[in-house]
């Protein structure tokens, strides 16, 4: 997962600026949610593995959501074994 902060009181241009950025993402993304008010958004790549154990993908994905809408964050949730590390689980600044 990657994030990017996002000022929560940002003027119009950085939410567009951030909407733009959101609607780019190709197919090999699921763009899951957009927060209109921050330009927060929560995006998933098709080869991203989400946990099996514990609350599993639905908590890792819960938490991509509250990151993006209550902190204004841009978070990507990376492919397996991106250019961030071989095994890395996604997680990355």
């Amino acid at each position: 997962m990657n994030t990017t902060p996002i000022n929560s009181s940002a003027p119009p241009e950085v939410r567009q600026s951030a909407a733009a950025k959101y609607n780019s993402y190709s197919e090999e993304w699921e763009k899951a949610y957009f927060d209109e008010r921050s330009g927060g958004y929560n995006v998933y790549h098709r080869e991203h593995r989400f946990s099996r154990q514990g609350g599993g993908g639905e908590a890792e994905k819960a938490v991509g959501k509250m990151l993006a809408k209550y902190d204004g964050k841009q978070v990507e949730f990376l492919p397996e074994g991106s250019a961030s590390g071989k095994n890395k689980k996604g997680l990355t600044k």
